[in-house]
């Protein structure tokens, strides 16, 4: 056959705003294609609970058999989430004598990997900030140590520059004591020349008679 008959053409549709459509008016219905509708029928929010339990009352009235039942829950489960009542059809839909496996479901396994995938970024945002922070603690200890290396080396350099100013005062005080005693023996030698006695040499310069004889002596050897 090439030709449709006249009553096989279609010409046109009735367009329905279903969300206009008081909920009651839908579930008027005897067919379950027409009742799960309802769902998206105008009603208030605080009704939605009801609403939703008159759906699958109905649905167990007018479906001809378990399958149908099936079908038309699972129906009413993807037309609920137009309105967000998903959570609530499930709640209902588990006190009937039918088990929807929601796990099968496209948009349920489509929202699981979507909650999968942002998990998994955020452990990885986790992850990464504990790194950054494992990596500034480690970055914290190396310059705390550092720093303390260079306090011990600064401590040391001024410990030997102590000792080495130390020991510059004793070389200078050495050196003084040599020069003074240099020159107190030349002076013991001067006077000692000019005919002046031990006694009044020692009583002059401030010292023992003892330091004089043996300056004297030293000359003498």
């Amino acid at each position: 056959r090439t030709q449709l008959e006249e009553k096989e053409i279609f010409r046109g549709f009735t367009l329905v705003d279903v969300g206009r459509r008081p909920a009651q008016e839908w579930l008027a219905y005897d067919r379950p294609e027409l009742v799960v509708m309802a769902i998206l029928g105008e009603h208030a929010p605080e009704e939605s609970r009801q609403l939703v339990e008159a759906i699958l009352e109905k649905l167990q009235q007018v479906c001809q058999s378990t399958t149908d039942l099936k079908k038309f829950t699972r129906q009413l489960l993807l037309l609920s989430r137009l309105r967000k009542l998903e959570d609530v059809i499930k709640t209902y839909s588990e006190k009937m004598p039918i088990h929807i496996d929601v796990e099968k479901d496209y948009l349920f396994n489509l929202g699981v990997k979507r909650t999968e995938e942002k998990a998994k970024k955020i452990i990885a945002e986790l992850k990464r900030q504990m790194q950054e922070q494992i990596e500034g603690l480690s970055l914290q200890k190396r310059q705390a140590e550092e720093e303390k290396r260079r306090i011990e080396a600064e401590k040391r350099q001024a410990e030997e520059e102590k000792r080495r100013i130390e020991a510059e005062k004793r070389q200078a005080e050495e050196e003084a004591r040599r020069k003074a005693e240099a020159e107190r023996q030349a002076s013991i030698l001067r006077m000692s020349d000019k005919g002046i006695v031990p006694e009044l040499i020692a009583e002059f310069l401030g010292i023992s008679l003892a330091e004089v004889n043996a300056c004297l002596s030293n000359k003498e050897k």
